[in-house]
This record gives C-alpha cells, structure tokens and sequence, in this order.
C-alpha cells in the first residue's frame, strides 16, 4: 500500500558574513562544565610545579687502549683517534704494485727541487729497476700487464727506493746517510740527502699502515677488537666480536666483565647546569585548542593487530603521555665512556627531585637504547649497564668501487661450500672481473678428441673462480679451504689456488660453519679515505661484510659418462693446387719444359657424425694397493699393473688385445675400506702409456686397490 513520509529539517542558517561569535565558541553554562570536571576527577590532581632548571653531575672517562686480535694493547688517543683505519688497515705486500708506480716519480720529481740532486735519477732508476709483470700471473690483466711493460726501467720502485732510504737516512743511531747505491758526488750528498727526507716523510703519510697487524679474523670473516676506559677507580673493557666494517657505533660492543687492559686512567668529572625543554616530536598533539598538528603523521590513522603491542604502545606514549617528557642537554667529549652519577630536578616551587635511572626501576630488562650489553667472565650475558659511549669514528668516508668482491654460499646437492671469487685486485689497485677473465683463460677443447660412444671424466669442469670449502675431519663445524685440480687439456694438473687477498693465498684458511649461512655472506674490500677528529687525512683498504644471494650449485658431478664423438664419413675432395713453376734451362739446349703441376689440395677435416662402431670388452681386472692380481677375489684378464715409483696411487697399465688405431673406454674405481674419504679414479696423459692414478679426495694419501675394465672401440673404414 503506497504512503507519504514526511519529516522535518532544521539548518543553521548564517545571516552575516561576521566569524567572530563562532570563533569565539562562549559556553551558556561555564558551570556545567566545572561540574562534568569534577565528575570525571579532574579536580583530583595532587599539586606539583613544573621542572624549572636541572643539574647533572656525570663522568667521561677517556678510552685510552686499542688490542688487535694476537697482539698486546696499546695506548690510543681516545678524542683525537679515529677507529676505522686503525681496525680495518691491512698491511701492504709486495703484490701491492701501484705504490712502487706512484711513488716513483714523486722521487723524480723532488729530486729535481733540490737543484743539482736532479742529475742523479737515470742513476737511481737503474739502482731501483721497477720489475715487468710476471708472466702467468692471473691478477695481471691485459691493462695492467701494458702499463708495467711501459714503465719497467723508466721509474724507480718506489716501495723498494722506500725500504732502503728508511735504513739510512732514519738509522736508529748516528747522523742520517744515503744507501750506498748509486754513487753521489760529496757536493750534491746534502741536496739528495734533503730530497730523500721529504720522500718519507710524504711516503709515510701516503697510506695508514698497521702496526700491530689488523683487526680482520679470517675464521669469523668479521673484525675484532677491543677498547679500554678507567671510571671510578675500574676498568672498562669495551669488545666488539662482530664489528662487519664500514662505520663503528655503541651497538658494536659489550662490555667484558673481569677483563683489563693496560691503559692511562683519565676521566673528566662534568657537572652541567640547563633548563629543561619539553620533549616535541612531529605528529605531537598540541596543547593549543585552536593550532592543527602535524599533517605528515597522524597516529589516529595507525592501525594495530593483537600482537602489535609495541605500535599500541608508542601510540599511547605519543597521544597521552608525549607531554611528560623533557629534554636535557649534556655535552660529552668524543672517545669516551659516558656514566650519569647523579640528576636534580628543580621545579618552579623550589622542590629539588633526585631523580633514579629508568633501569633502576626495570632490574630485568635485557635491551635498552643506549644501554650496553654486559658479558660475564663465563661468556653468559649480564644486565645492561647505563654508560653512554661515543665512540671516536670518522663519521663520514669516502668508499672506492670494490676491489675485491667474494661470495660465500652453500652448495647443498654437493655437500660443500664455495667461495666464489667475482673481483680480484689487481697489482695496480683497479678492480679486475676474474669472471670474465676466467672465461677468456678457459681453453678451447681439443681439435681432435678421442673418438668414443662414451667418454668418462673424473669430475664435471668447475670455473677456477670457484674455490672449495670441505669441511674439516676432526671438527665437522669447521670449514677449510680446499683445491681442485685444473690445467690445460693434456697438459699436467695443478691446484688452482685462489688469486684475491681476502681467502688468504699462500697460507692455510678454515672458517667456522655458522659464518656461511644458507643465505650467504658477501666480503668486499674497497679503498677508503676519510679525516679524522685531528684533521689528518688517512687513506686505506677496509672490508665490508653484507648479506649473500642464497644457496648456489656449482654442478660439481664425479664419475660422470658424457656422449662422445664417433668418426664420420670423409670429406669431399680438394681443389686442385696452383701450377708448378718452370723448370731451369739446360747447360746448353733450349729452355726446358714447363715444371709438373702442383698436387692436389688436402682435404678438409672430416665431418663427424653419428655412425655405428664395433665395440667389445678386452681387458679387466681387481688389484690390491700393490698391484697385484691374486688371491681371490683379486684377478687379471689380459691385463696386467705395475705401481710407478715416487709417484703415489700411480699404476701402469698393460694391455694385451687391442688392434692398431682402436679408442679405448677405460672404466674403474677405487676398492676403499669403511672410514675412508672419497677416493678418485683418474687416467693420466702419458705419451705412449696408460697409466691411472688411486688416490683421496682430499686427507692424507693411503694406498688403495681399485677394479678396472677397458673396452675397445674400432673404426670404421
């Protein structure tokens, strides 16, 4: 059934265009809203008066040591010091060929300041020769190996030039002297002696060089340090076990518990007198009725799940309790242990309030900001300690390209982890893709492989960039660095040792397990200039731990079987060769006739294709470590093994069966007992033998036996 509805509307309706009455918003009953006041106990508040000045009486006292991973401690300059260089600085090598390039012509150069000292460089150029590159070296790349071909006898080594001026003209005692070499006329001793002087003193500044050795511990591929302070008659050892390089802050350390260092007690006792200034922050509600508060963030928009206490939690801190809050002054030194001894408040009554530490009243709270971590002589953590510690970095620094980078990941399906090498540095100091230079050194194959249905290959090819971590016997948690074999096709095989300097070649290398996570780790190390407190420039290589890229597999397979290549059919016939030349004229006669024409062209190398070839089994047998074939189960089918000697699991094979021009398929395997490592089962290229090799993986060589079977594959005609 239809129906009406009708209802009623009532609009404010403005007459004039005056704001005033409303902006002014006058209540018609004040006494009301006194009444709502007291009903809600807002007439309840206990009197008290606002914090009108503070007093602070604090303790800075001075980090005065420096120890280094295996080295003793030594004093430091905790204001003026910079952290970074002295951690991170490695030692220069003779690898390190760019400082011998650029200090060189500095010499040369301030050689020719000093008047008549000038004449003497072709002599010392000749007497400090910068050496050509070496050949075969694999961080030499092709601009680097042209500019020391370029340079070779025309600069002096600077680091070599360096070295021997340091023994003379800055001897431990007696008057400074110049080497012996070259010869300098007594007149011109003193201009050359003044030049040489300048020389290290500018060569010593070049580059911050360790003392003491750096900080970089391989096993944790991390730094490691640690800083002493005195306060209050203790010392304060401040350790940073996991400093990952780039800047130093107070996160970094713990403070050791029951540990000293030799170190200078020096404090300042600070007291400082301030006004309190409420705390303000953006998205602050204003005390104002009429003044909008900040458009950028609005708390009332933030949205919170059950278990996003701490969003709740900062929420209501900034909307009810923002206000509270104020904010004291204190200026503190650099390179010191801040510790807080006493804080007086004065509010406008003339009320003083001492007042506690935050920590006091919260014993069990393991976290503060700020507030460093404890380590008990245990190892066990203790309880934060309130000590405020600014430590003495360079704040800001100026990072080159890396010129090393290495990835550490986990290669599950091989049961190992790689270290896979992407840049090295070369001796010049520029970074070098060994990727790409991998790839450019990879042989081609061969012209002519072996023709086989099958080919057998001990292992899958693995770039040499890739080095291997296999973990340790003794302590399975422990990764050390390991070698695969690589060469050129039929030549002999050698270790490929890694090229960079952050795996450390030349010298042993493990890494606990726990460091190369299923994540990965990645290590640069890069080149860094920065100025410290003091206004010294300082100059150094530093490296830098991040997160990887995950998991990899590298493809590394054992015992594989590969299809071959069987011959084909042959090619077509050459074109015929150019006409001979004439023949020489007789003694006497007419000249001869014209010479035979040339012989046809060689053909082209045949096409190979795949056809059917005879195969049959010709030869096999089971031997001891000896080489023996008896007793049984151990046996000898025209084939016989004798061990080669001073080679180690090395046999020489005889086999009695196969035709001229046959291919032989030679398959085997190592006999091990239980306990053993993987074992290998390899055929070695020797001219005019056949010979294989039994040996381990990677421990220690045991002689083992092995069973071996050889098929011969004839070719069709």
């Amino acid at each position: 059934m239809p129906s009406i509805t009708t209802w009623t509307r009532l609009e404010p309706r403005t007459r004039a265009d005056d704001l005033d009455a409303a902006l002014r918003a006058p209540v018609a009953d004040p006494a009301w809203l006194l009444a709502r006041q007291w009903q809600v106990g807002e007439f309840a508040g206990a009197d008290g008066g606002s914090a009108a000045s503070a007093r602070v009486r604090a303790e800075a006292a001075h980090l005065t040591a420096l120890a280094l991973p295996g080295g003793a401690a030594r004093a430091i300059n905790g204001t003026m010091a910079a952290l970074e260089p002295l951690i991170e600085q490695e030692p220069l090598t003779a690898a390190d060929r760019w400082l011998a390039v650029e200090t060189g012509p500095h010499f040369l150069r301030l050689l020719g300041l000093h008047g008549e000292a000038g004449r003497y460089g072709p002599a010392y150029v000749a007497a400090y020769p910068l050496a050509p590159p070496l050949p075969g070296d694999p961080a030499v790349d092709p601009a680097t190996a042209s500019r020391l071909t370029l340079l070779a006898g025309r600069i002096p080594d600077g680091g070599a030039l360096a070295a021997a001026l340091r023994v003379t003209v800055r001897p431990a005692a007696g008057p400074p002297a110049l080497p012996g070499s070259p010869p300098i006329a007594a007149a011109d001793v003193p201009a050359v002696l003044a030049a040489a002087q300048a020389f290290l003193t500018w060569y010593d500044g070049l580059v911050v060089g360790p003392a003491a050795g750096g900080g970089w511990v391989a096993e944790r591929m991390e730094y490691q340090f640690q800083l002493a302070a005195r306060s209050a008659g203790a010392d304060i050892v401040l350790a940073a076990p996991e400093y990952d390089g780039g800047l130093v802050d107070w996160d970094d350390f713990v403070i050791q518990q029951g540990a000293t260092l030799t170190g200078v007690p020096a404090a300042d006792q600070i007291v400082a007198a301030s006004v309190p200034v409420p705390v303000t922050f953006p998205g602050m509600p204003s005390p104002r009725w009429w003044e909008f508060e900040d458009a950028g963030v609005s708390f009332a928009g933030a949205t919170a799940g059950p278990q996003d206490l701490g969003r709740m939690l900062l929420i209501e801190f900034a909307t009810v309790y923002g206000n509270n809050w104020h904010l004291i002054p204190l200026q503190v030194p650099a390179g010191t242990v801040c510790t807080i001894g006493s804080l007086v408040a004065t509010d406008t009554f003339g009320v003083a309030t001492l007042i506690s530490p935050a920590a006091a009243h919260d014993a069990g709270a393991q976290w503060g900001m700020f507030r460093l971590s404890t380590m008990t002589a245990a190892g066990a953590p203790g309880a934060p300690a309130s000590m405020l510690l600014t430590p003495p970095t360079l704040g800001q620094s100026l990072d080159s390209v890396p010129i090393e980078e290495v990835l550490l990941l986990r290669d599950e399906m091989a049961d190992m982890a790689w270290a896979i090498e992407n840049t090295v540095a070369s001796p010049l100091g520029s970074p070098v893709n060994r990727f790409e230079q991998v790839r450019g050194l990879t042989p081609p194959p061969p012209a002519h492989q072996p023709l086989a249905e099958l080919v057998y290959r001990l292992r899958s090819p693995v770039p040499e960039n890739w080095i291997p971590f296999v973990p340790v016997g003794a302590d399975p948690g422990r990764l050390r660095r390991s070698a695969l074999e690589g060469g050129a096709f039929g030549g002999p095989l050698t270790p490929v040792a890694p090229v960079g300097a952050i795996l450390q070649p030349g010298s042993p290398l493990q890494v606990f397990g726990e460091e190369i996570p299923r994540s990965g780790t990645r290590i640069t190390r890069s080149w860094r200039f920065g100025r410290g407190p003091d206004g010294v420039s300082y100059l150094w290589a530093g490296r830098r731990r991040s997160e990887g890229s995950g998991e990899g597999s590298s493809g590394l397979r054992y015992d594989r079987l590969d299809a071959g290549l069987l011959p084909g059919p042959p090619g077509p016939q050459g074109i015929p060769g150019p006409a001979g030349p004439l023949g020489p004229p007789g003694p006497a006669g007419p000249p001869g006739p014209p010479g035979p024409a040339g012989g046809g062209g060689g053909a082209p190398p045949p096409v190979h294709a795949s056809v059917a070839a005879s195969s049959r089994l010709i030869a096999a047998g089971h031997f001891d470590a000896a080489g023996t074939a008896t007793p049984a189960p151990l046996f000898a089918w025209n084939l016989t093994a004798a061990p080669v000697p001073d080679q180690p699991g090395v046999f020489q094979l005889a086999v009695t069966g196969p035709a001229p021009g046959d291919a032989l398929l030679i398959r085997g395997n190592a006999v091990v007992e239980p306990g053993d490592p993987p074992y290998t089962f390899e055929v070695l290229s020797v001219a005019g033998d056949l010979a294989i090799q039994v040996r381990p993986v990677s421990e220690p060589f045991r002689p083992r036996g092995f069973v071996v079977e050889i098929s011969s594959f004839s070719q069709p005609s």
